[in-house]
């Protein structure tokens, strides 16, 4: 055993001689091979085209040890899609950046662009690709939105939503599956939930329910 650990030293120091004289003396040689030279995404369906390229062509020829980790953290935070990033690394030259990306979850009606689940508006055009998004019209605006759709998201009526309508005075109107029309008031958002959850689950047939005004609850059935 003494004769064997005694190799490993001698081997390692052969090892760091070689490392060194090569770095110093035959750096043209031995730099190019930590040179960039693939760049792969794994998980990009929604990232925008663009800013990979920006990504890409800042990575080659870049010293694969010395990424220089804030502007590429710059350059990742111009997407609207991209929630994490990780980047793992294969020498000599390759790198894989995986993607986690944030969801689609609406429809901008006027222009079809994808609302991920940031709540921003992205300049993704909506495809067949995500089939029972919610539509939203009118006035969009992200604080407002965000705090409507997680209530509604929350509740067990979410998944009969067919349309969001935002209207002026803060007024809300919500469209089902079933064809009711729900007006909303410009008051606590979750009361209004819950009391719609409570009138759906007593009344099956309705075309209309309106809660504008707050203590008053006015329906029609079919």
């Amino acid at each position: 055993m003494p004769v064997l650990i005694g190799k490993k030293k001698f081997l390692f120091v052969i090892f760091i001689f070689f490392f060194l004289t090569t770095y110093h003396f035959k750096k043209n040689y031995f730099l190019p091979i930590l040179k960039v030279k693939t760049v792969n995404f794994i998980g990009s369906n929604n990232f925008e085209e663009n800013i990979k390229g920006e990504i890409i062509n800042f990575l080659l020829k870049k010293n694969i040890f010395n990424l220089e980790d804030k502007k590429l953290l710059k350059l990742f935070h111009k997407s609207k899609w991209v929630k994490i990033y990780k980047i793992k690394k294969k020498y000599p030259d390759h790198i894989d950046i995986i993607i986690k990306e944030h969801k689609p979850v609406a429809i901008l009606q006027n222009s079809f662009f994808l609302i991920n689940d940031d709540y921003v508006v992205t300049n993704k055009i909506y495809n067949k690709e995500y089939p029972n998004l919610i539509y939203i019209r009118g006035i969009f605006d992200r604080e407002k939105f965000k705090k409507v759709f997680t209530n509604l998201k929350n509740s067990q009526i979410f998944n009969e939503i067919t349309e969001l309508h935002f209207l002026k005075l803060g007024r809300l109107d919500i469209y089902l599956k079933n064809k009711a029309h729900v007006k909303m008031g410009d008051y606590n958002i979750a009361k209004q939930v819950n009391i719609l959850v409570e009138v759906l689950n007593k009344k099956k047939n309705l075309t209309n329910i309106d809660l504008r005004v707050e203590g008053i609850i006015i329906i029609n059935e079919k």
